[in-house]
């Protein structure tokens, strides 16, 4: 095999081995443009792409799809910090529905440059770690004059409802004794006699 390191002729074991070991990194597939694609990335290396593109709030305890959705928002979010629309997208990229409420939405008028915000969660419920991760997320994505006073939660659970019917239906019937009006019957008369005739006889000893 030819010797293509530049090591000098005094190189240690160890120097050489390690250069004979990174002559073969680039025979190791990189597929680099699946590693950036937050639907085709490998879920163990999530995390790294996250890093990459500064994602402002990840927890190891979200669900794969609420990590790809942080991942394949974070461009979007970055390039409109400070607008209604960042906040309302970072929010919603975990997977909650939220309705932004401003100052002068509020009937009547609530102190200027103030925000509510209205989030409905599912099953999953309200703790203070959601809590802490929501005013996180928002606080990295809204602008700086604005304040957030709060959120709002409303908390749904989706189910199925079923409906039946049914339908009875009967016919009652009184059912008596069969009863017969005139009884027929017709024989034969027939006549007859008989004679007897018997004979006694006495036997004496000897």
């Amino acid at each position: 095999m030819a010797n293509l390191h530049l090591l000098p002729p005094n190189a240690t074991p160890a120097e050489r081995a390690f250069s004979e070991a990174t002559t073969r990194i680039d025979r190791i597939p990189v597929p680099i443009a699946r590693l950036y694609n937050p639907d085709d990335c490998p879920v163990e290396f999530l995390p790294w792409l996250a890093w990459a593109l500064s994602v402002d709030a990840w927890e190891s305890s979200w669900s794969e799809a609420q990590k790809r959705a942080a991942v394949r928002n974070a461009i979007w979010i970055h390039k409109h910090k400070g607008t209604r629309g960042a906040v309302d997208r970072a929010v919603r990229a975990l997977g909650y529905r939220v309705r932004i409420r401003e100052w002068w939405q509020e009937r009547p008028k609530t102190e200027r440059f103030t925000f509510t915000i209205d989030i409905e969660v599912d099953d999953r419920g309200v703790s203070p770690d959601l809590y802490a991760m929501l005013t996180r997320v928002v606080l990295k994505a809204k602008n700086t004059r604005s304040h957030l006073t709060g959120f709002q939660v409303t908390e749904s659970v989706q189910g199925g409802c079923s409906v039946g019917g049914a339908f009875q239906s009967g016919e009652e019937l009184t059912v008596l004794p069969w009863m017969t009006h005139e009884v027929q019957q017709s024989t034969n008369l027939s006549a007859a006699c008989a004679i007897t005739e018997y004979l006694s006889i006495t036997v004496q000893p000897r």
